[in-house]
């Protein structure tokens, strides 16, 4: 629930139908409506193939109202794909990177108008953010990371007025920004330890660890998504350790330690 967002998971339709009926039960109850129009079915883990044939055979109801099952739904600022398609995603957030980039520069964050470090404290905490909203869940791959790449270089290249041709590590490395697949990763690290560190009743915690633990006993099996990926940055900075003891003692480091 965020707001009055409502999000139902289920592993089977029958369990989804329970709960559309539920819902709608409570809403007759108190006298309100759902909207049906904003109201979609997304489903997770089915092939192309496997995917065309039930949503042929299979239908939902919110009450007596019909509601769709869709591939794509875009919510609370991200877009949702069935199918985790990356390239909706990152041309949506480089969009997003030019705009903010737009806004900094009227506001002063060129070359001529504000200090470069100034600007580039700009771009950290307004530019940055705005693009990589949601990255945490976002599977990247080369293509991705250098289209998301080429954004933040043409903006410190603006800053410090420096010509298109200069490279664009040298021209981060002046104004001490690390690269933003660094960025992409410490956000999925940062989105690790609150989940880790969540009450134990959330459920977007127990799925985690219900995914976690089938990593874990499992590692040759097809798992995707934000557990595999997670496991590979862990891997490359050498803080795999820190998993491991979760899942053996269930005790993970805390902010402050």
């Amino acid at each position: 629930m965020f707001a009055d967002d409502l999000t139902m998971l289920s592993r089977m339709k029958s369990g989804l139908d329970k709960m559309l009926r539920c819902a709608s039960e409570y809403s007759n109850k108190w006298r309100f409506t759902f909207n049906a129009t904003k109201t979609v079915v997304l489903t997770f883990g089915e092939s192309y193939r496997e995917r065309s044939v039930n949503r042929s055979i299979r239908d939902w109801h919110l009450g007596s109202r019909v509601i769709l099952e869709k591939e794509c739904w875009f919510n609370l600022g991200k877009i949702w794909h069935v199918n985790k398609d990356s390239s909706a995603f990152v041309s949506k957030a480089v969009t997003r990177g030019r705009e903010s980039g737009m806004v900094l520069m009227k506001m002063g964050a060129r070359y001529g108008g504000l200090n470069p470090i100034i600007s580039v404290q700009l771009w950290k905490r307004i530019g940055i953010p705005k693009m990589l909203y949601g990255s945490e869940l976002w599977q990247l791959n080369c293509n991705d990371i250098v289209e998301l790449e080429k954004v933040q270089n043409t903006t410190v290249r603006i800053i410090q007025g420096l010509l298109p041709g200069i490279s664009g590590s040298a021209a981060r490395g002046l104004l001490g920004l690390p690269p933003i697949e660094a960025e992409v990763y410490k956000r999925k690290l940062y989105f690790l330890g609150r989940l880790i560190l969540m009450s134990h009743g959330v459920p977007c915690r127990k799925i985690f660890l219900m995914r976690l633990i089938r990593w874990k006993w499992n590692h040759t099996n097809t798992l995707k998504g934000f557990i595999p990926n997670i496991v590979r940055i862990l891997l490359k900075y050498d803080l795999m350790d820190f998993l491991t003891g979760y899942i053996l003692s269930d005790q993970f480091p805390s902010k402050s330690a």
